[in-house]
């Protein structure tokens, strides 16, 4: 190699000329070479495209220099191009001394066009699913001088050597463009689609599977783990057309052109490779807007049936009636069991309300009727912004067996890995994605590998080695040394609750202590107050009112601060007119983002204050427990990380986690001595007078205009009242 990058004549030890994917205008091609100083290009002369991307971006240039402007037009004849290439690089690969077509020879070569069309034919024979590219033109749709100048930049290159990353890339770029169409609502990022399939343990000789396959992300990342021989193996099937189209792409363009990829409506066609799949592999549509409503299809489902439940905590038993419609999601799950062969796996994402939400308890009853539960995973919550779903989600690995195996193993209480994903190689903007990289903590500079790349920045490689090391570890049910989560943490909890961070082993202990200790519930010594009252009737509509939401508690200082007072009807209409009464030194306690610590006290006992009920919850101590344990010290014991993290692993929901009153009143309350419930109360009691008396001299500092919001005006607050801008 030349330092510049350009491959050597092995017999002069000069650069060939035209082989890099330098440009292009002026260029010297190998027509200007001297015969002598002319090899041909066999596979062993090539050399990696290590910059793939760039090398594309240079063919683009050529073909916008020659007056190719139709976007289109100039990615289908690049994918053409590359697909040609991959047939030349496959047929010499049989026998690597053959001299490649996809070249161009000195003193002229007056065969160049006629040889190329012919690699183009067999191309579009090999890709014949790819109607969008090689339809309806098969051949080059270029003029020989522009074919003979991007063929000139990358003649030089292997470029079935490329990673499959970088491949994702590609697709990634080009098929927008091709196909007129977003790809965001099909997108699952390659990090996650990666972590998806090592999980599931996609080996060599399994038949994979994806029901839902959109663009074929999760296909591509089984044919990068396991090589181009799984290709035959790999099926995939969409009710989107179009997504089939993109999908085939996606599969060719990662080397791929035997996988068996169906336009087809997957849950209709319930039988489809039924018990045939190895591994199955989904990231399906899942929300209240992804609906099956045909009866003859949802009778083919469990999960398309009513489910009921004796008691809260009863397990859910299926009735005989057909639902009116069920979540595409849901149905997804047990769409992807039908097609695993006994001891075949499974690696979905879903949504965390369905592992989470006691409504959909029944979905939770029938995964662990049916499937042993591998693993779960905490995704971020913006990790699909991109594709306009800014929840909270979750990957489930589980595994099909008979159902007198599963009994034996729930019987054996068989271990869960759980695990949270907070980085993901990615930043994780609605824009775009960015990769992220390792960098030195003392000096920002970037981590590199043996091979001088950066090392992606992200937790999915130590989740595959923890889980593979669990696997290992685990294989027997009986191992006694495992301190993480078992069946019975979920199966012991009333609603099935399956959410990966509560069976966290620091949780799992954190739980475990203090019921060894005798902890006790919440509501064996305080309340959670559930009486409301109507603002509008109880007062009158134009009385004043200070509300208190979630929003007005200082998670860091412990206080709560009421908004300014406004009339009821003005909050009724805004939030709710059912509110609780407050009273001064109430417990209160945010729903939303329980890990920022939002507890506060609250040290105002004016007759005015309400809370909102949607966004907080009020804990007072029973009146016969006030002695044992006074309100001050179970604010502090509240706040205790052994409560704090047992707040947060509860809350649950497909977006923020969110608490409910049941939650808190559930909370396990460490044991303490009565020394220090004394203490801690007086400590708190000194603290909230010094809390009340720093209150008293701010009001002292100033007027009262000058401690409350402009609010008719945005920018300056000089609109006169009623006639200003309330945004």
């Amino acid at each position: 190699m030349t330092r510049n990058g350009e491959p050597r004549s092995r017999a002069q030890g000069r650069p060939l000329r035209g082989l890099g994917a330098r440009p292009i205008r002026g260029q010297l091609a190998m027509s200007d070479l001297a015969p002598d100083e002319f090899i041909p290009l066999t596979l062993d002369r090539l050399v990696p495209a290590e910059n793939l991307l760039g090398l594309l971006a240079s063919i683009a240039n050529v073909l916008r220099s020659d007056g190719v402007n139709d976007e289109r037009t100039r990615y289908q004849e690049t994918v053409k191009l590359l697909l040609a290439r991959y047939c030349d690089e496959w047929d010499a690969a049989v026998t690597p001394s053959r001299v490649l077509k996809l070249q161009e020879y000195p003193g002229g070569d007056p065969g160049f066009l006629e040889r190329v069309r012919g690699v183009y034919k067999g191309a579009a024979r090999h890709y014949r699913r790819a109607k969008s590219l090689f339809s309806p033109r098969a051949l080059p749709g270029l003029d020989e001088r522009t074919l003979r100048l991007i063929v000139r930049l990358i003649q030089g290159y292997r470029l079935t050597s490329a990673s499959n990353e970088t491949m994702q890339q590609v697709f990634q770029s080009f098929a927008p463009a091709l196909f007129k169409r977003s790809l965001d609502q099909y997108f699952t990022p390659n990090t996650l689609s990666e972590a998806m399939v090592g999980m599931a343990g996609v080996g060599p000789g399994d038949k994979v599977a994806d029901p839902a396959m959109g663009t074929a992300d999760l296909l591509t990342a089984a044919l990068g783990q396991c090589g181009s021989d799984v290709a035959p193996r790999v099926f995939g099937i969409d009710v989107d057309s179009q997504a089939r189209e993109l999908a085939v792409v996606n599969m060719i363009l990662n080397r791929d052109g035997d996988s068996t990829l169906l336009s087809g409506d997957s849950i209709a066609q319930h039988a489809l490779w039924a018990g045939a799949m190895d591994v199955v592999v989904c990231n399906p549509p899942f929300g209240a807007r992804s609906l099956e409503r045909r009866a003859p299809v949802l009778a083919q489902y469990d999960l398309g049936y009513r489910w009921v439940q004796d008691a809260p905590a009863a397990p859910w038993v299926r009735t005989d009636e057909v639902r009116s419609d069920q979540q595409l999601g849901i149905l997804f799950i047990e769409r992807a069991w039908k097609m695993l062969a006994e001891n075949g796996r499974l690696a979905i994402i879903l949504p965390e309300g369905y592992l989470c939400t006691p409504s959909y308890g029944y979905v939770r009853q029938w995964i662990v009727d049916h499937m042993q539960v591998l693993s779960l995973i905490e995704l971020p919550r913006r990790v699909f912004v991109k594709s306009d779903a800014d929840l909270r989600s979750n990957i489930l690995v589980a595994r099909r067996v008979d159902p007198e195996r599963l009994a034996r193993l729930k019987a054996q209480n068989y271990p869960i890995y759980a695990a949270l994903v907070r980085k993901v190689g990615f930043t994780m903007g609605a824009r775009g994605s960015v990769p992220t990289v390792q960098r030195d903590p003392l000096t920002g500079a970037e981590i590199r590998d043996a091979a001088n790349r950066p090392v992606r920045d992200d937790d999915f490689e130590r989740v595959r080695d923890d889980f593979r090391k669990f696997h290992e570890r685990c294989a027997s049910p009986l191992e006694n040394s495992w301190i993480g989560a078992r069946f019975c943490d979920v199966a012991g909890h009333a609603s099935l609750d399956m959410k990966p961070r509560r069976l966290m082993p620091k949780a799992l202990a954190n739980s475990r202590r203090i019921v060894a200790q005798g902890g006790f519930r919440l509501e064996q010594v305080a309340d959670v107050v559930s009486e409301t009252i109507d603002i509008l009737e109880n007062g009158g509509p134009s009385h004043p009112r200070r509300l208190v939401e979630g929003l007005n508690i200082r998670a860091v200082e412990g206080t709560v601060h009421p908004q300014p007072a406004a009339p009821s009807w003005q909050i009724a209409g805004r939030k709710s007119r059912l509110v609780y009464r407050l009273r001064d030194r109430d417990i209160i306690v945010g729903l939303v983002r329980p890990e920022r610590r939002n507890i506060g006290l609250l040290l105002d006992g004016g007759p005015d204050l309400v809370g909102s009920v949607d966004g907080l919850a009020v804990v007072r101590v029973k009146p016969s427990a006030a002695k044992r344990y006074p309100q001050e010290w179970l604010f502090a014991a509240l706040r205790s990380e052994a409560c704090r993290l047992q707040l947060w692993t509860e809350s649950g929901g497909t977006s923020y986690g969110k608490l409910t009153l049941d939650h808190i009143r559930n909370i396990l309350i460490p044991v303490w001595t009565r020394r220090e419930v004394a203490a801690t109360a007086r400590t708190v009691t000194a603290w909230a007078a010094a809390v009340q008396e720093a209150a008293r001299l701010w009001q002292q500092v100033g007027t009262a205009e000058d401690r409350v919001p402009i609010v008719n005006s945005s920018p300056l607050g000089l609109a006169p009242d009623g006639t200003g801008d309330d945004d």
